[in-house]
């Protein structure tokens, strides 16, 4: 799973959770100036068929962020084989 946001100086970092579980690495979207991010990593899961509970949650912002924001402008699930 990848995602694009806008980073800018408000915005807070993000980690990917499957069923509760922190999954990847954190991503920091705060920039001096706004800014696309581009498409960056979050995680590779293992998803089964059925119901799989999949967020995106705000655990923090980087100490110069002014805020708390999120703006995505895509996410993408790519099976992998």
């Amino acid at each position: 799973m990848s995602i694009e946001a806008i980073a800018e100086p408000d915005q807070a970092i993000v980690r990917i959770y499957e069923n509760e579980k922190a999954e990847g690495e954190v991503v920091d979207f705060y920039r001096p100036q706004r800014e696309k991010s581009g498409s960056m990593p979050l995680a590779q899961m293992e998803l089964v068929e059925g119901e799989n509970v999949v967020l995106l949650k705000l655990v923090g912002k980087n100490p110069q962020s002014s805020g708390f924001g999120l703006d995505v402008t895509t996410l993408t699930f790519e099976r992998v084989r």
